[in-house]
């Protein structure tokens, strides 16, 4: 994906998000209680979507053949998964929790700059403080993807149900619909740099384990979109 689809996926994602909520929300017509329960549901979803695939992640990693002669090493992995989900929850997770807010700040709002403006500020702080050396392009990227992430969420939080598969199934048409989002956020994802999600990280170079990651992402979207739709 190039630079400039990178820039129009932006900005059609950003039309996308408001032209999403002036034709369905309206002031006053949405019950605050509701909404925080969605916004309750879709966060804690989002944890156990990262749970999951570092699980995958942790599994597809090749073991040392001296593992295999540890004691319990069961206990080894569990604080090694345990320190994976940490570690991608100061970046992956904290960056995802920045377009649900942002999501849930273009709901309540009545200013779109307003609303833009808090992205855009928490966004530079993670720059600043987590990845300092990051490039303008790859800030650039990290921006496509959250107005990606803040467009589903903002379909989620306005819609109904009691589990996460429930909100799935309404707030996307078809299989087909939910489908070609997670293609499109997983084409973003490929062109960042995996550095982005790495707190401290100079070295942007991609590490041997990038593919398991990306794998293990794969394969828990594929189980969600099979569960909601199927």
């Amino acid at each position: 994906m190039s630079r400039n689809i990178l820039r129009q996926n932006s900005i059609s994602v950003k039309n996308a998000v408001w032209t999403t909520q002036s034709a369905r929300i309206k002031k006053g017509d949405m019950d605050r209680k509701i909404l925080d329960k969605t916004f309750l549901l879709v966060q804690e979803q989002e944890k156990r979507f990262l749970k999951q695939a570092v699980f995958l992640f942790r599994a597809y990693a090749p073991k040392p053949w001296w593992h295999m002669l540890i004691p319990f090493k069961f206990v080894l992995e569990y604080l090694a998964r345990k320190k994976a989900y940490r570690s991608f929850s100061k970046t992956y997770l904290h960056l995802k929790q920045i377009a649900l807010d942002a999501a849930y700040q273009d709901l309540i709002s009545d200013s779109q700059a307003e609303s833009e403006a808090r992205l855009e500020a928490r966004l530079r702080e993670y720059w600043l403080q987590k990845q300092p050396n990051m490039s303008q392009e790859l800030y650039t990227q990290l921006h496509t993807w959250l107005d990606l992430l803040r467009g589903h969420y903002l379909r989620m939080l306005q819609s109904r149900g009691r589990h996460y598969h429930d909100l799935l199934a309404e707030a996307y048409p078809s299989k087909q619909a939910y489908s070609n989002f997670v293609k499109q956020l997983t084409l973003v994802e490929e062109e960042m740099d995996p550095a982005v999600f790495r707190t401290g990280q100079a070295d942007c170079s991609a590490t041997p384990d990038l593919d398991n990651q990306r794998k293990a992402f794969a394969q828990v979207r594929e189980r969600e979109l099979r569960e909601a739709f199927d």
